[in-house]
Order: structure tokens, then sequence, then C-alpha cells
């Protein structure tokens, strides 16, 4: 399958400093356009405007996933058919080598949902990108519990 390259055009900006911003019928493949997988790396990631490292440290054949964010635990799935991470980030929890997940309280937790994808013009860039919700102990509202992040990282 293949299928076409289309990106709309910002007004102001010239083809010849910015094509990529341009219409394009180059023809890519499925393959060409799909991500590998999610590799197990450091991300610089930026949720709600704070700064910080995501660190996949382990994916498991069942697609379950451990790691740190902000240097807190999370856990989480990997769905390799949708390309999407979705974890828990365990804000206030104590883990211990017992019970490495355990959480003194249900209201620090914040759930991330995000896809994975790579720039087309440099394949070794990666990119989750989406939205967390938080609850009362982690930051949300009733008028505020979702909010946007994205992390990036370089694969070598």
């Amino acid at each position: 399958m293949t299928m076409c390259r289309h990106v709309y055009p910002y007004y102001g900006v010239s083809p010849s400093t910015e094509p990529y911003l341009y219409p394009s019928t180059e023809q890519i493949t499925e393959t060409e356009s799909r991500v590998a997988s999610l590799p197990v790396l450091s991300f610089s990631v930026v949720a709600n405007g704070y700064r910080g490292l995501l660190q996949i440290q382990n994916i498991g054949n069942d697609g379950t996933v451990t790691g740190t964010i902000f240097g807190e635990p999370l856990i989480g799935f990997w769905d390799e058919n949708s390309l999407k991470l979705t974890f828990q980030r365990l804000t206030t929890s104590s883990p211990t080598p017992q019970n490495p997940y355990q959480v003194l309280n249900a209201t620090a937790i914040q759930i991330y949902t995000g896809y994975l994808f790579t720039d087309v013009t440099n394949r070794s860039l990666y990119t989750l990108a989406g939205s967390f919700e938080a609850f009362h102990g982690t930051g949300g509202t009733a008028s505020k519990t979702v909010f946007g992040w994205f992390a990036q990282a370089l694969r070598s």
C-alpha cells in the first residue's frame, strides 16, 4: 500500500527555505511511514510545561512497560499495532523491592497516553505525544483534568 505525503502550506513561508511545509506528491510506502517499535531510551519530556526525563527501562513480551518519568516510577502498556503507550505515573509512591509499584494515595496517580512517530526527514528522532489526566492530588481541578505532553529522543 502506498500513500501520498501531503502538507498544507503556511502563509509567508517560502518553498525554497521550508520545502517540507508545501504539498508533495512523493510516494512513500506504508512500511516507510511506520516506526519500528518503542525504543528503550531516555526521552526529554515536557508535560504541561514541566521539563524532565521519561525513561523507558523495560518492555515485556506481553507489552508491559516499566520506567520512570520525572524521577518517579511508571507502569503501563505498549500497543505495537497502534504505536500507543499508556502508563500511570505514581507520584507519591514508595517503591520497595517487595512491592515496586506500591501507591500510598490513589489520588496521586496521573494517566498518560501517547503515540510514537518519527520525523520523515530524520528517522533517528523518536517522538511521543499525547495527553495525561491529573486528579486532585496531582494538579487536576474540576475544570481542568487533561493536559498535554510530548517526549523526544535521538537513537544513535
